[in-house]
């Protein structure tokens, strides 16, 4: 720790430099990972001499009981055993997970009226992806190369949950020449069939508290969803080949879901117009719109063609048409996972949005 401390200290002195190429920032960077691995033995070793004294203790040591207890009763704290979805209540903790997989399932299905509403306009999207799935079923695409490989893998980020196989990004990334191999040869197939195995799209679902609201009621979670390693790296691939013509295509007032830009660079034109309206002595009004669970309400063949209308019109479309289609989930709460169940994939990060670079052109203002 003092360590850290220090090297921290001559970073501060010097600027806080950020550039990989100074050395007292890979000294910050070293120190830093070599504290937290640390950190992560003594938890460990805590963990370890905690079951080595269970296993050794007498079987009458009540004052040993009684921690165990009472260390149960704290992780359990955050227990719910009954669930609200709608205006249904469920009880039972095999039920809370149902009303879960129930609660996601809605959020993924349009809602009727929506559908009705617009279904002139909804049948004629779906008659034109029929047009485009045939305009782009023949247009090959470059293979994919090691070196695209490797910066795919390098590029995920490192430290994430296991899929619903076991398996993560460091599994991949630590196995070796072979196993870089044998994934390039499977990617390429996949490329060149342009459609993703289902299993490939088999989420793990993990409801996470908002931290509003009471923990029993469905709407106070959002969800977070772990795909399989390879699906990540495929997406990774199709996503660096394609966001050049993406971004051309964008528009240019589009801060979020943008490498490079952010809600800061969207505050500074507000606060422009704010202060000039203030300057003139003009009415200033501003309006904000949060849509509620946009990615998982929309219609998503009706995003597929405002990305084909972006320039993805070769396989790449039907790579990603396909990682949304049949894609499922299955839901874990409380250490337990349950059977599949048809919810669309929302590809979760801190924002709780897709790090997709498709979806950057899908979010345009219509024109």
């Amino acid at each position: 720790m003092r360590c850290v401390n220090t090297i921290y200290a001559q970073c501060v002195k010097q600027g806080k430099i950020k550039d990989p190429a100074y050395n007292i920032y890979q000294q910050r960077l070293r120190t830093k990972k070599e504290f937290r691995r640390q950190v992560r033995i003594e938890n460990a070793k805590v963990k370890d001499t905690e079951k080595q004294r269970i296993m050794e203790t007498r079987t009458k040591d009540t004052k040993l009981f009684h921690q165990l207890v009472k260390s149960n009763r704290k992780h359990r704290g955050n227990t719910i055993m009954d669930m609200h979805v709608g205006d249904i209540c469920m009880s039972g903790e095999q039920n809370v997970m149902e009303g879960f997989k129930q609660h996601f399932r809605n959020l993924a299905t349009s809602e009727e009226a929506t559908v009705l509403e617009n279904r002139q306009y909804h049948q004629q999207v779906e008659y034109e992806i029929g047009l485009i799935t045939e305009m782009v079923k023949d247009k090959n695409i470059p293979l994919v190369t090691l070196k695209e490989l490797q910066k795919g893998i390098k590029s995920i980020n490192k430290g994430k949950s296991a899929d619903i196989y076991g398996i993560t990004v460091e599994h991949i990334s630590h196995a070796g020449k072979k196993l870089e191999m044998l994934l390039l040869n499977l990617i390429n197939l996949i490329l060149k069939e342009g459609k993703v195995p289902d299993m490939l799209k088999k989420g793990l679902l993990t409801p996470v508290f908002k931290n509003k609201g009471e923990k029993n009621i469905a709407t106070n979670y959002r969800k977070i969803t772990v795909l399989p390693v390879l699906n990540k790296v495929i997406e990774t691939i199709v996503k660096l080949r394609i966001n050049p013509t993406v971004l051309i295509t964008q528009n240019v007032t589009q801060r979020g879901l943008t490498a490079g830009s952010g809600p800061a660079n969207a505050a500074l034109s507000v606060e422009e117009i704010y202060r000039e309206a203030k300057d003139n002595n003009q009415e200033y009004k501003l309006v904000l719109l949060d849509a509620k669970s946009a990615f998982d309400v929309d219609i998503h063949s009706h995003l597929m063609k405002r990305l084909f209308h972006a320039g993805i019109d070769d396989k790449h479309w039907t790579i990603i048409q396909s990682m949304h289609t049949n894609a499922t989930s299955a839901v874990k709460w409380n250490g337990k996972t349950s059977e599949l169940v048809n919810v669309l994939h929302t590809r979760s990060t801190p924002g709780r949005y897709p790090k997709y670079g498709s979806i950057q052109a899908l979010h345009q203002p219509s024109s």
